[in-house]
């Protein structure tokens, strides 16, 4: 399934059996309905090349799981629906099965917009179980800016002690609500910007013999009843001509020499 950001069709929602690709002005991407709905190519269209990692972008979970009472993913829905004019619109929805998250109802509506090089994830939480329950949310995105991983890459990421350029794989306190992979070489940052109220930490993703790269964000766990609703709003951004980022937003990411 092609989607052009511009294509026409009729308005409403329909259920997606095989890879969607959409392809914009400044932007390209696939979402594949399986092994978790994971964005499994990324890029743009002015700088060739895949940035999405091996294991994909947007791939989301809770807590750490358990080889003894493994989380399932029950009733998975990816629809793409054109009913937004101007923009595709792609939701993922399923039921939560295993420890600590039964009950939970997961929706995620990724928007494309025609102007930018940018994603917007909207990830919404119901719990429709009968107990209440923990919750610790996470995000994960394996990201290779530029398509190649090379030595020079690395993770930005705000700390308390200051801004890292990580080479490596370890946990960070949020003190800001951004994090960064970037490839010096060909100059091509992918940002992930959070909601700085619901981000807990960090985890960068760092793997030079494996040549992979790019971040893990821990949400603040919560204590969801019956009937509750918890809803976070971030953003995955592509950005070229920096050899480092030193501040990330929404609208823009900065390099400060």
């Amino acid at each position: 399934f092609v989607w052009g950001w511009w294509a026409a069709g009729p308005a409403g929602a329909a259920v997606a059996t095989q890879d969607v690709e959409v392809q914009g002005e400044y932007l390209g991407f696939t979402m594949t309905p399986k092994d978790g709905c994971v964005v499994s190519r990324y890029g743009l269209l002015a700088s060739p090349g895949d940035y999405a990692g091996d294991y994909g972008m947007l791939l989301e979970g809770f807590g750490v799981g358990s080889p003894y009472v493994p989380s399932r993913r029950l009733n998975e829905r990816l629809e793409t629906d054109d009913s937004v004019a101007g923009r595709p619109v792609l939701r993922y929805s399923y039921d939560c099965d295993g420890a600590n998250i039964r009950g939970l109802h997961v929706t995620r509506t990724v928007e494309a917009f025609p102007n930018e090089a940018s994603l917007l994830v909207r990830w919404r939480i119901e719990h429709k179980g009968a107990e209440r329950q923990w919750v610790t949310p996470w995000v994960r995105n394996d990201a290779v800016p530029g398509g190649n991983f090379t030595p020079e890459s690395h993770v930005d990421v705000p700390t308390l002690n200051g801004l890292e350029r990580a080479r490596r794989m370890g946990y960070f306190p949020a003190s800001r609500n951004w994090v960064a992979a970037t490839d010096p070489v060909s100059r091509v940052a992918v940002c992930g910007v959070f909601n700085a109220e619901h981000t807990h930490s960090f985890l960068t993703l760092w793997d030079g013999d494996g040549r992979r790269s790019g971040f893990h964000t821990a949400f603040v766990p919560r204590l969801m009843n019956p009937g509750d609703v918890w809803e976070t709003v971030y953003r995955i951004n592509a950005v070229r001509g920096l050899t480092h980022v030193d501040f990330a937003a929404e609208e823009l990411a900065g390099q400060l020499d």
